[in-house]
This record gives C-alpha cells, sequence and structure tokens, in this order.
C-alpha cells in the first residue's frame, strides 16, 4: 500500500504507508479548552510572543490530559503545521504508537516542526461510534 511517486520520469515506491487517508480524518470540532487554545494559535499568522506563549499553554494542558508525544513524517500523519489538528477513529487493526487507542475517538495534533518530521501529540476524546468502528484492514 506503499504510495507511488514520479521522480524525474522514473516511477518510485515511496517508503510512507499512510494509515490515515483524508477520507478518515474528521473535523476537530469539539468545544473544549483545547480546539480554544488551537483556535486562539491559528489565528495569528506569524509567531509573535503571543503565539509561544499559547503554544507553551497548549503543550502544557495536552500534557496534563495526558496526550502522547510522538514524531513522524507529515505524509502519515496528514498534519503539516503547527496548531493544526484532526479527530481520527482508530481502527481495532492499528499498530504504532496509535495502536493504544484502538476503538477510540484519537485528537491529534501538530506541535512541533523539523525538516522531514512533525512532532504531534495524541489523546482520546471519546470512543469510536460502533458503525464506524472498523475491525479489519481492508
Amino acid at each position: 500500500m506503499a504510495a507511488t511517486m514520479k521522480n524525474h520520469g522514473h516511477i518510485m515506491q515511496s517508503s510512507v504507508i499512510r494509515m490515515i487517508s483524508e477520507e478518515t480524518q474528521l473535523n476537530d470540532n469539539l468545544d473544549d479548552e483545547v480546539n480554544s487554545l488551537l483556535e486562539q494559535i491559528n489565528s495569528i499568522d506569524s509567531w509573535t510572543a503571543k503565539k509561544f506563549e499559547l503554544k507553551a499553554k497548549l503543550l502544557n494542558l495536552l500534557k496534563k490530559k495526558r496526550y502522547i508525544v510522538f514524531k513522524g513524517p507529515p505524509k502519515r500523519y496528514l498534519a503539516y503545521r503547527i496548531g493544526s489538528s484532526y479527530l481520527y477513529d482508530v481502527p481495532m487493526y492499528q499498530r504504532g504508537v496509535l495502536s493504544k487507542f484502538r476503538g477510540k475517538r484519537a485528537r491529534i495534533i501538530c506541535v512541533g516542526s523539523g525538516r522531514y518530521t512533525r512532532e504531534y501529540m495524541a489523546g482520546v476524546v471519546g470512543k469510536t461510534p460502533k458503525e464506524r468502528l472498523i475491525q479489519k484492514f481492508e
């Protein structure tokens, strides 16, 4: 299930396997303190002192809520900018860092950037509704 890329006329196999697709991302529309901070962060275009302060508040809040921290390529987790977030119904077959959230609805937030990877935080926000629960890989 590797993505195919073109490189100067040659076809190459990408090593990035998309576990999360745009179809499985859900809008992060929860009315909570985390989303309030994310909206404030995203309303400021440049990295001002205020934006850095809001990011620090967000990280402290996420730690209190026991969100996990992990790094990964943005093509795998589909969140590129600091402050971007979405909800994801974690399938029962999930492996890797998100496997501890199987059967749950998780919020994934980009909290740090680098040249080839991003830093993310993820935490449970509820249970996956029964009709959306994916038992096996299709």
